[in-house]
């Protein structure tokens, strides 16, 4: 050991400095005790191992669950569905609320005469883009069955605010393909309308400064064919198709028809009065016999045509012997002031006529002529206003 004093090296365990004599201070070895470390026990192995297993299996999960979510995923399941008719499955990969407008049944019942598409081949390319995009799309390639002609789809994707399971990226396919959105329908006047069964409520009816025509606004409707219904005050429903191919558009009443239990009613009535029309012009009874049974306000121009079906019925030279109609079919309607009606008659009759000093008879077959029949509406109900254009003369030729 060394003096502090004057650096002297002394002997090993000397108390003082043997050239100054300076008191030396004695170096103290410290022994650390080694204590053994106890083993782990067998439990805590097990423990870390299961945790070690959990979390790989757990990050083997996140990896699997969001390779199948990705956009190229969602966009070739869409596909699948599209090409399958899957109304299930289109549905729940685009971000839609459902509506009375929107929903699963409807898509089914609007996709359901789609022709499937049948595949032998297909191929997924997804866009470059960045990696905060909030939009993508993904072109599908495909060949059909039985064809080498190669079609493509493009599909447009859009990431939603919210996670889809906390921690993935939620990608939904863009709706415009199979959504239309402020569809406008424009009807008559002052009528309420019907989507397949589906009122359409008064909210949806905009402002209009037509005095002819209202139309409604639908926020979104699933694009397709829908069975729409016109309903007037009177009681009086037309029936047509609508049909929207677009995912914008509009759409005016037109070729819409009577629905069938209005039309069965209303062709039975022209029938009766047209049947007796002719019978009674036959029996060569006076328009008095008859009045009763039309309408006083159309009176006037029955009574006019009836004169001139009697006339020609009961000439000199021809007579109607018979009078058969065999079928009344309402063929065009229009709605103004006036339910305004094209009606088709299929009929036959028998004419006796002079020839010469002889009297023949002919028989006219399978004939068809046309009509047209008004009705007017009051507040309950609506009556005939016009059976005017009816056959008044008949000929062998």
């Amino acid at each position: 050991m060394f003096c502090g004093e004057c650096g002297t090296k002394n002997e090993k365990g000397a108390l003082f400095c043997e050239k100054c004599g300076s008191k030396l201070e004695v170096e103290e070895t410290v022994t650390k005790e080694v204590v053994p470390r106890k083993p782990m026990s067998k439990k805590t192995k097990i423990i870390i191992s299961v945790v070690a297993v959990v979390l790989v299996v757990l990050i083997g999960v996140y990896m699997y669950v969001g390779s199948l979510i990705t956009p190229e995923k969602i966009a070739l399941k869409y596909f699948k569905a599209y090409a399958n008719n899957d109304a299930k499955t289109l549905f729940s990969t685009i971000n839609l609320e459902e509506s009375k407008f929107v929903s699963e049944k409807l898509l089914k019942e609007s996709i359901k005469d789609n022709e499937k598409i049948k595949l032998a081949n297909y191929s997924v390319k997804k866009e470059d883009e960045k990696e905060d995009a909030l939009s993508t799309s993904v072109t599908i390639t495909y060949v059909e069955e039985g064809s080498s002609k190669e079609k493509t789809k493009n599909i447009k994707l859009t990431k939603n605010k919210k996670k889809k399971w906390l921690f993935f990226d939620n990608w939904t396919v863009d709706s415009s393909e199979l959504v239309a959105k402020d569809y406008v329908i424009t009807v008559p006047k002052d009528t309420t309308i019907e989507i397949n069964g589906n009122s359409v409520s008064d909210k949806y009816r905009e402002d209009s400064y037509s005095s002819y025509y209202d139309s409604y606004k639908i926020p979104s409707i699933l694009r397709g064919k829908y069975d729409l219904t016109v309903n007037y005050d009177s009681g009086i429903k037309l029936v047509g198709e609508l049909k929207i191919n677009s995912n914008f558009g509009s759409y005016r009443t037109s070729g819409l028809k009577l629905e069938e239990k209005t039309s069965k009613k209303l062709e039975k009535e022209i029938k009766e009065k047209l049947e007796l029309l002719y019978k009674s012009a036959m029996e060569d009874k006076s328009f008095d016999d008859i009045k009763e049974s039309f309408n006083e306000d159309i009176r006037s121009d029955i009574e006019s045509t009836y004169s001139d079906l009697k006339s020609n019925a009961n000439s000199e030279y021809n007579k109607l012997k018979e009078m058969n109609i065999d079928d009344i079919e309402i063929t065009s309607v229009s709605v103004d002031e006036e339910l305004k009606l094209t009606v088709k008659m299929k009929y036959s009759y028998k004419l006796e006529y002079k020839y010469s000093d002889e009297t023949k008879e002919y028989i006219g077959k399978n004939k068809i002529d046309s009509l047209y029949v008004n009705y007017t509406f009051d507040k309950k109900d609506y009556v005939m206003s016009d059976i005017s254009s009816i056959l008044t003369y008949f000929s062998r030729y």
